[in-house]
């Protein structure tokens, strides 16, 4: 879970998303950036500067302007913005407990798989041994046919069903792997055995 927490693209895309808005709170309260203009006009010839103290209308200027907004107006702008960064977290924290609520269900789901393959192993083994008894029993005219085809059948359907585990455990993994944003060729070990602790009663 801590490595999904450090790890996991879409919450990290999320805490940036965060650390963004609430960057941008302090500055849409702050005063709009200052404007400093400066020109030129040059009557009687396009050349910058050729007729200055000639003519009347020629002329150089400077000027620097600032708004204020009304009283009040950059606190409330900062408000919205500190409110949307409050919404933004808000929405972190979801994307953070839903990729932890998925993780724990695919790890469980995996845990499973293995669980189930080790059981459908056992089955087949025994069903071979079954059918190895069944078929010595045949041969010596102990036994009947069905036994035998009954056994191969089983062992034939519980092939199916391993195959059928092997590739949802395939699944689980690939599903861990993205959650953990580990690279695809990664081999993931075996699940850890899932403890039971007691249930309390009040």
């Amino acid at each position: 879970m801590q490595e999904a927490l450090q790890r996991n693209p879409e919450i990290r895309a999320e805490m940036r998303e965060v650390d963004a808005k609430r960057a941008r709170a302090p500055q849409v309260g702050a005063l709009p950036d200052p404007i400093v203009m400066f020109g030129q006009n040059n009557e009687g010839n396009f050349v910058p500067f050729t007729t200055l103290g000639k003519f009347d209308f020629s002329e150089v200027y400077m000027g620097f302007t600032q708004e204020f907004p009304l009283f009040g107006k950059r606190g409330l702008r900062e408000q919205v913005a500190s409110s949307e960064a409050d919404a933004q977290w808000w929405e972190y924290d979801f994307a953070r407990k839903q990729v932890i609520a998925n993780l724990k269900a695919v790890y469980y789901d995996l845990y499973y798989s293995h669980k189930a393959m080790e059981t459908v192993e056992k089955n087949i083994s025994l069903m071979e041994n079954f059918a190895k008894i069944a078929e010595a029993l045949y041969k010596v005219g102990k036994g009947n046919q069905a036994d035998v085809l009954r056994a191969n059948t089983e062992i034939s359907r519980l092939e199916e069903r391993l195959a059928t585990l092997d590739q949802q455990k395939g699944v689980n993994e690939a599903q861990i792997i993205a959650l953990l944003n580990y690279p695809p060729e990664t081999q993931l070990g075996r699940p850890a055995p899932v403890a039971n602790p007691p249930l309390p009663f009040r």
